[in-house]
């Protein structure tokens, strides 16, 4: 069975390594709600964060991959960056990838940014949307394996 579809009373958020960088380490983020941001998914839905994850604490944990793109000529291409998106992914996929430009990317960015800005975060939210923990580095299937058991360990 995937961990993704075990029961969860927290909520996995993935932040994809593509952007997501502050030119300076800000404080951290841990036991302070996630910034609300909005964006539109790769399937054309509108999604704001961590709103559509509250609880949801008892189902499956969801993850959501959230490239924040900064800058303005990446705001600009817009079309064309989501567009290379989608056709590197299975339509199946486009609902859990909501890329983020302007003002709500450079708020995430900000807040969740370090001085490695290259690396991805992963990061577990509980059921109001608290960052409870943080993980730098390229999101993979350990690093969900890794916050799904801290997910379960802070459940009990």
């Amino acid at each position: 069975m995937s961990i993704l579809r075990r029961p969860s009373p927290f909520l996995l958020l993935l932040l994809a390594a593509l952007g997501c960088a502050a030119p300076a380490p800000p404080a951290s983020p841990l036991d302070a709600p996630l910034p609300r941001v909005t964006g539109e998914a790769l399937s054309e839905r509108e999604v704001t964060l961590p709103d559509e994850l509250l609880g949801a604490a008892g189902t499956p944990a969801r993850v959501v991959e959230v490239p924040c793109i900064v800058g303005f000529f990446p705001g600009v291409m817009r079309g064309f960056i989501r567009d290379g998106m989608r056709g590197n992914l299975p339509p199946e996929a486009w609902d859990a990838v909501v890329p983020l430009f302007g003002d709500d990317a450079d708020r995430l960015a900000e807040r969740l940014g370090s001085d490695r800005p290259e690396l991805g975060r992963v990061l577990l939210l509980d059921a109001q949307g608290v960052v409870r923990r943080l993980r730098l580095g390229a999101p993979d299937e350990a690093a969900v394996r890794e916050l799904d058991g801290e997910a379960r360990a802070l459940a009990r």
